[in-house]
């Protein structure tokens, strides 16, 4: 399996080519997939954190969780992302 990065702090340029778009558009459905599938602490964990750039202590407070539980939850959901094929740029 080819490994795709879910999580990248860069934005790459726009696709040009017609075969370049069909497949961004569909590794992006398929991301969009892989969230959807983590449980829901660990989905809002991930997302407040690596797309929404919070700090694990503001998300603990906004969901009402010790930073270490926040980090936990990360930390399975990256793991869980990363099986299934899903790169994590760290």
């Amino acid at each position: 399996m080819v490994e795709r990065e879910l999580v990248d702090r860069h934005v790459p340029p726009a696709p040009q080519q017609p075969d370049t778009l069909v497949m961004a558009r569909d590794d992006l459905r398929r991301a969009i997939e892989a969230l959807a599938a983590l449980p829901a602490k660990e989905q809002v964990a991930f997302s407040m954190y690596w797309l929404d750039g919070k700090e694990q202590e503001e998300i603990g407070q906004t969901l009402g969780h010790s930073k270490g539980y926040v980090c936990k939850l990360i930390q399975r959901a990256v793991e869980k992302l990363e099986k299934d094929g899903w790169g994590i740029s760290r």
